[in-house]
């Protein structure tokens, strides 16, 4: 598995996999190229448990956590701005 692949997983999920043998710049690169594949196979691991259960109780498990995310992105990204010194 290459060390992109290793990096987006271990990072995007909870999936236990093997840490890369090193993370550079083009390797973090990678890895966020993939995000959007691990975003959907999250998607697609929910849809099947939404088809199981008979409800969209996964989905909306998962939309709230990615809220909650973005959301805290967000506001850590804006708290690093504005406390940077180029502001200055």
């Amino acid at each position: 598995m290459p060390d992109s692949l290793r990096l987006a997983l271990g990072t995007l999920t909870v999936l236990r996999v093997p840490p890369p043998r090193r993370v550079t710049p083009s390797v973090a690169r990678g890895a966020m190229l993939l995000a959007p594949a691990v975003g959907l196979l999250l998607a697609l691991v929910a849809s099947v448990a939404d088809v199981a259960v008979g409800d969209l109780a996964a989905t909306r498990v998962l939309v709230a956590a990615l809220v909650v995310l973005g959301v805290l992105t967000v506001v850590g990204h804006l708290a690093l701005i504005l406390s940077s010194s180029r502001l200055r």
